[in-house]
């Protein structure tokens, strides 16, 4: 029952935070201070009622409609809200309770990359702030914490930047954006070697089968770009959760 409660809690925390960060990517995109001024109707302005503003219930009741014009909402409010809460419990699970040092690294990478995963989901853009400057401010962090060895860190930042890096080279920008090589960066620091190399993979074979389901159900062509920043987010979290489960299930696959 305790354990059930402590979920229930994180689950709530998390939507709370799954709201705040998809209003600080609406504000952000639109150069608005996210600690000035009340939520608003996307459609008429109009300053919410608090209980227009409670995670994921608002959404259900209104039917995923503004209360004023009866215009649908976005998905992604529900959707950053749900998500939040949930990768909030699974973080916890993976922590088995334990709340360790590990569980709010986690919670706190886990905005970061829910940020960034929504930024570039909704404007199609990685948001340059949010990959580099934490990237620099955790690099110490990781070293004297000993996440990750001196050569895993620096294998992790040198295939993490170095793999974007030689594609926006080769291509000139065409084929990825800046965003994507910054963003490399930021999981190389906080992969290391070898997950950096899990969720690249993740990210890549996770993409291709969502483009493939999208083309298939004629939702996009293949020549439609797909917003990567959001794979690479979801896969970095993966990693940073069950990556060792994933790299033991590989090597127990290659010595069968």
């Amino acid at each position: 029952m305790e354990n059930f409660l402590l979920l229930f809690v994180l689950f709530c925390l998390g939507a709370c935070f799954g709201s705040f960060i998809h209003a600080w990517v609406y504000r952000k995109h639109h150069g608005q201070s996210i600690f000035r001024g009340r939520s608003k109707c996307i459609h008429t302005e109009k300053a919410l009622r608090w209980f227009e503003n409670i995670p994921l219930v608002s959404f259900i009741l209104q039917g995923g409609r503004s209360r004023y014009t009866k215009e649908r909402l976005s998905y992604t409010f529900f959707l950053a809200e749900l998500g939040f809460a949930l990768g909030f419990c699974l973080i916890l699970l993976a922590d088995q309770y334990a709340f360790s040092l590990l569980f709010f690294r986690n919670l706190i990478l886990f905005c970061i990359l829910g940020f960034t995963f929504f930024y570039d989901l909704k404007f199609g853009e990685i948001h340059d702030a949010w990959s580099t400057l934490p990237a620099v401010l955790l690099l110490p962090f990781a070293v004297f914490f000993g996440w990750q060895s001196f050569n895993s860190l620096a294998w992790g930042i040198l295939i993490g930047f170095g793999f974007f890096f030689l594609q926006y080279m080769l291509s000139k920008g065409r084929w990825i954006g800046g965003g994507d090589v910054r963003l490399g960066f930021f999981m190389g620091v906080i992969l290391g070697f070898p997950g950096i190399l899990v969720a690249l993979m993740l990210a890549y074979v996770g993409g291709a089968l969502v483009s493939l389901v999208l083309v298939a159900l004629k939702k996009k062509t293949l020549a439609s770009q797909t917003p990567f920043g959001t794979y690479l987010s979801i896969a970095t979290f993966a990693t940073l959760l069950w990556g060792t489960a994933v790299i033991d299930w590989y090597l127990r696959f290659l010595t069968v």
